[in-house]
């Protein structure tokens, strides 16, 4: 009798972890393809203005947007006062350097093939 009790445990127990360890993987394989889907524009630039709307009840002025060439979000801190921008994230410099080293590697490509 308590051999047979041991082995329902036993069977009882295996099979919760095969449905737990089952649950983990899809979850894990949900959250690796979530991870690696791209965001659509459209989404993109909701969130980007939903997040100047929010900002500007703060009566601080942060300017969010994308560039599009490089598809990167470019945060640019104002001067209320002036309107002018007081620092840029990321520079206009780095963003320059960026489409420089794509139109580069573009060139590159295309004169291997």
């Amino acid at each position: 009798m308590l051999d047979t009790i041991k082995d329902v445990s036993l069977g009882t127990i295996e099979k919760s972890t095969m449905v737990s360890n089952q649950y983990h993987q899809t979850k894990a394989e949900q959250i690796r393809q979530d991870a690696n889907k791209k965001p659509q524009e459209h989404e993109v630039k909701q969130a980007v203005d939903e997040l100047n709307n929010a900002l500007s009840t703060m009566n601080v002025k942060r300017q969010f947007s994308v560039e599009k060439e490089l598809n990167q979000v470019v945060v640019k801190i104002m001067d209320t006062a002036k309107d002018k921008v007081i620092r840029q994230i990321p520079s206009e410099e780095a963003i320059n350097l960026a489409k420089n080293i794509k139109e580069m590697v573009g060139l590159l490509f295309d004169s291997k093939m």
